[in-house]
């Protein structure tokens, strides 16, 4: 509570933002809970994101793009199959965001 008192107080709180994935089927955005997934079409909460660490996120970015290394090579009919698990190895969304006042003391990198 006393995180979210002084979080009023300063200009950080104008700076949140929203964004649209790829399809244009899931809108993110920061909340006090975590990074809130809606998709828009059902208009439901697909899931919160960072729900159980303990941050204020505040900006919001995705990469959905495709990896460029791989650890094994990829062959031709791979990459021409409709294979589903081909397609989730290769792309990998990413979510990244700022938090206000985080600090890692575990030194370890979290994902969610």
């Amino acid at each position: 509570m006393a995180a979210e008192r002084d979080l009023e107080k300063t200009a950080q709180n104008t700076t949140l933002n929203i964004l649209f994935d790829s399809t244009g089927n899931f809108l993110l955005y920061p909340t006090m809970l975590g990074i809130k997934v809606i998709n828009v079409v059902t208009n439901r909460c697909v899931t919160i994101l960072g729900k159980t660490d303990n941050i204020r996120p505040l900006q919001v970015a995705l990469f959905q793009g495709r990896i460029k290394r791989q650890k094994a090579a990829i062959t031709m009919e791979q990459e021409a199959s409709e294979n589903p698990a081909l397609q989730n190895i290769l792309n990998d969304p990413t979510a990244f965001c700022t938090a206000y006042k985080l600090v890692n003391t575990s030194n370890k990198c979290c994902r969610t």
